[in-house]
């Protein structure tokens, strides 16, 4: 597995999230790369996410998770 720095994987807003979401319990509607191009939908319920479509010419899927979940994504 290849470690990533958090601030590389997320903007500055949505550090700003993670860092809130305890108090708030807010959720973001994102996008979800994988390395390999695949569906991310295990990944997504894992953190208590919903999984939206997916875009294969992207290698990405479209997913509603909590804030503080952000970080393990």
């Amino acid at each position: 597995m290849v470690a990533v720095r958090l601030d590389e994987r997320l903007d500055r807003a949505l550090l700003a999230r993670v860092q809130a979401a305890p108090a708030r319990g807010a959720r973001s509607r994102v996008i979800i790369r994988t390395v390999d191009g695949r569906p991310a939908t295990a990944l997504i319920e894992a953190v208590g996410g919903v999984a939206g479509r997916y875009f294969p010419w992207l290698g990405g899927q479209v997913a509603i998770v909590p804030d503080a979940s952000l970080d393990r994504l």
